[in-house]
């Protein structure tokens, strides 16, 4: 079987990133491997030149934007567990759920802690993210657009805002997925949690994953991959994301010039037990519209991917669920 860590047409065709171009020997791989240390060496050197703006202090250090559908089950120990690890707020768009999102929300919302916005848009996705650009971002210091099956994971500081102490000037900041399967679940256990049940990953981080975006920057341009790699504006420069050595991600050259064990990264339980993942296929994208049922083919080959396991979320584990019983607002 291919190594889809490496080739993923999933990747290719869903965020429209060519995930594999640069194992390809063409000219312009060659060519984005001979010019990147020189590009990454200018981008390094930008960073350092960027006067720190002094503005007053924002509403929230620290906020995530989410936009979901039918996922009440999940919320809860999502909002709790990004909570734990130092996120101020969460700004939540509902996609025209009709579980009981509401009934697990109303505790958060009355507390300050989640903004609920009704988003019956389809597809909905990118909207909701400009949405949120154009009306609360000056509120935030830091944000980033990610999703119900993806938690943040720092790996040696014990909480987000330690981490990102590191990278006050940065303008955006990639976090790599590591991808989780079903760990041979047929059916989720609703009294376990996500990060408890699900162990079972790829052998390392995928080339793609999310970002932190430093909201004192414009965003460059609203896509279907800003999430995934999200460039801003400074003056007429258009700057691209970076990873947390510092070094930028154009096209996964990093990957080429001595990537690194990385301090963070984002567990992605993207399919979860056999049962949630066949709800998720029928239930389709938030940035696509998309007629039918997605072939869960795919999925059970991803499978043979995951051959080790990795537990460092749960350092987090039982403190999460001391705080699922009893939350102190």
């Amino acid at each position: 079987m291919k190594d889809i860590t490496h080739n993923d047409s999933y990747f290719e065709s869903k965020y429209n990133i060519h995930v594999a171009s640069y194992y390809k020997k063409t000219w312009r791989s060659y060519r984005r491997m001979i010019t990147y240390p020189l590009t990454n060496i200018f981008y390094k050197m930008l960073v350092k030149l960027i006067p720190r703006k002094q503005t007053i202090s924002k509403k929230y250090k620290i906020v995530l934007c989410a936009i979901f559908k039918n996922e009440g089950r999940f919320l809860k120990e999502w909002i709790e567990y990004h909570r734990l690890i130092g996120v101020d707020h969460f700004f939540m768009y509902n996609n025209n759920s009709t579980d009981n999102y509401k009934e697990i929300l109303s505790k958060y919302i009355d507390a300050g802690i989640v903004s609920l916005i009704d988003w019956p848009q389809v597809p909905g996705q990118i909207p909701a993210y400009k949405h949120w650009y154009d009306n609360y971002r000056k509120d935030c210091e830091w944000c980033s657009f990610l999703d119900l099956d993806e938690f943040i994971c720092p790996k040696y500081d014990y909480d987000l805002p330690s981490w990102l102490e590191k990278y006050k000037k940065y303008p955006v900041i990639r976090i790599d997925w590591l991808m989780f399967g079903t760990s041979a679940l047929e059916e989720h256990n609703e009294a376990n949690l996500v990060i408890e049940q699900y162990t079972h990953c790829w052998n390392k981080p995928v080339n793609i994953g999310k970002v932190l975006y430093n909201c004192n920057f414009d965003i460059a341009a609203f896509n279907n991959t800003m999430h995934h790699a999200l460039h801003v504006k400074w003056h007429n420069l258009i700057i691209p994301p970076f990873n947390d050595t510092g070094n930028i991600c154009v096209d996964y050259c990093h990957e080429l010039h001595g990537n690194k064990n990385s301090s963070i990264q984002i567990n992605h339980y993207y399919s979860r037990a056999y049962n949630i993942l066949n709800e998720k296929l029928t239930k389709g994208d938030s940035a696509y519209i998309v007629k039918g049922k997605k072939d869960v083919a795919p999925y059970i080959n991803r499978e043979m991917n995951c051959v080790k396991v990795d537990y460092i979320i749960q350092r987090y584990l039982l403190r999460l669920k001391l705080r699922m019983k009893n939350i102190n607002f």
